[in-house]
């Protein structure tokens, strides 16, 4: 199973925090690279934030995966309650969060305790993959990269 990680784009900093020009465009070109990658989640589940949502809606439009809405990606949510709900996943799906949560969610998969162990800049993704207990970074992409 993999699991990809993706943080929101840039967005805003009025209220309703909608993505900037600049996290429309990293969002989208981190999006292309995992279309031409060929990967393919069976869901992109989402935060209720608006830019999260906008985030997921342009990786939905790429990969021709729907998104829903999903609770336990917010900022300080229990990272442990994705932990949980992974371990009884085998399909690849994609999370669009926020920090500190997928950093939390990462090192608890990766080495067994929450530590903010990846730094996910804005439109980054993480992909891990399990094998069984062993989990895995199979590669971590920002815009930077692409």
């Amino acid at each position: 199973m993999k699991l990809y990680l993706m943080r929101h784009g840039d967005a805003t900093k009025d209220e309703p925090r909608v993505l900037s020009k600049r996290g429309k465009k990293e969002s989208r070109k981190v999006a292309r690279l995992l279309c031409d990658a060929g990967i393919k989640p069976s869901a992109i589940l989402c935060s209720s934030a608006i830019r999260a949502r906008e985030t997921a809606e342009i990786v939905s439009r790429e990969l021709g995966v729907p998104v829903e809405e999903a609770d336990g990606l917010n900022p300080e949510d229990d990272a442990h309650l994705w932990l949980d709900r992974v371990g009884e996943k085998s399909e690849d799906i994609m999370l669009v969060g926020h920090m500190p949560n997928l950093s939390r969610l990462a090192s608890l998969l990766l080495i067994g305790r929450e530590k903010d162990l990846l730094d996910f800049r804005k439109s980054s993704v993480a992909c891990l993959e399990s094998s069984g207990e062993v989990w895995v970074i199979r590669f971590f992409v920002t815009p930077e990269t692409v």
